[in-house]
Formats: structure tokens, C-alpha cells, sequence
């Protein structure tokens, strides 16, 4: 990676401040635990990025990419203080886009769900933020999420695609 860059866009404003969440189900095969991975950009460029092992195992895709959208929504919740911090708060509810439906669907539907009942309450951290309006969920395709570079390995047009998407450069192409 050392041929490229970061490059943000002086010229952004406030509705491109994303973060994307994503998760690989029962990824590690030898306790099958999921991991989780977002990231966050602003001005066109990652400012943040982590990837995580989940500390139980999801029982279901829905599950894991839910336990994703929580480790995130803590990512966001730091940014949006710090940004407070230094004279440059956001005044709209930061985005978070996911590629599960049926975890947008959880985050967003407190009612008791037979199915969901055994996850750990510290992973409802996510509801807190959505009705608090830290965040606002919205709904991405897996063929444009760019945290699929973290957490999937990817054909090489598509991890191009999305280190591109995440401000990375080449450096001797700019």
C-alpha cells in the first residue's frame, strides 16, 4: 500500500459523512465467529476503518451484520463528539449504510422477536442511536458496500473499486 494516498475533497459538506458497515458470517473456521467491518469517510476519504472478530457467535447473517451495525454506531457516536470537539459538529444524523436488510429491519423494531431474543443486550446499542438520531440507517446493495474490501476477499476490479471509493489513490496517477 505504499503507492497510494488518501485524498479527500475539500469541497464536501456535510451529506458525505457515510459510514459503511458490513459483516462475513461465521467467517473463522474454527469457532465460526463472524467478523465486523465498517468504514467511515468524510470528504470523500476513509478517516476511520477497523476490523473486528465478533465475541459470540451469530447464529444467523442477520445476526452477525446486526452485531456489525453496533460496532460501528460506537465508531460514529466518537466521530460525531470529536467532530463537536473541534468547531465542526454535524448538524444532520450521520449515515450508515448496511447491506442486510433484515438487520436494518432489527435496528429499527424493538418489539420482542422470538428469533432474536438470545442476543446480547450490548448489541442493542444500535436502537439507542437510531431513536436518539445519532444515525440514520439506509440500505446499500452488497455490489456497492464498500466495507466488502474489509471483510471479503474480492475479485481485483471490485477491490479497486472500492479502495478508489475510499479515497485511496494511486499515488503516481495523481
Amino acid at each position: 500500500m505504499k503507492d497510494f494516498k488518501l485524498l479527500y475533497d475539500g469541497n464536501s459538506g456535510e451529506h458525505d459523512f457515510n459510514a459503511f458497515s458490513d459483516s462475513d458470517w461465521a467467517g473463522d473456521p474454527h469457532d465460526h465467529h463472524s467478523l465486523s467491518g465498517y468504514m467511515f469517510k468524510i470528504a470523500r476519504g476513509a478517516v476511520a476503518w477497523s476490523l473486528k472478530k465478533q465475541p459470540s457467535t451469530a447464529l444467523s447473517s442477520t445476526e452477525g451484520e446486526y452485531m456489525a451495525l453496533t460496532h460501528v454506531a460506537k465508531e460514529v457516536i466518537w466521530i460525531h463528539q470529536f467532530l463537536g470537539e473541534v468547531r465542526f459538529p454535524p448538524t444532520i444524523p450521520i449515515t450508515l449504510l448496511g447491506d442486510n436488510q433484515g438487520a436494518l429491519a432489527l435496528t429499527i423494531n424493538p418489539a420482542f422477536h422470538a428469533h432474536t431474543k438470545h442476543i446480547q443486550v450490548h448489541h442493542h446499542f444500535i436502537r439507542d442511536c437510531i431513536t436518539n438520531q445519532d444515525v440514520k440507517l439506509k440500505y446499500i446493495s452488497k455490489a456497492d458496500q464498500v466495507a466488502n474490501v474489509l471483510t471479503k476477499g474480492l475479485p481485483y476490479a471490485k477491490h479497486s473499486r472500492f479502495t478508489l471509493s475510499m479515497g485511496l489513490i494511486g499515488v503516481s496517477t495523481h
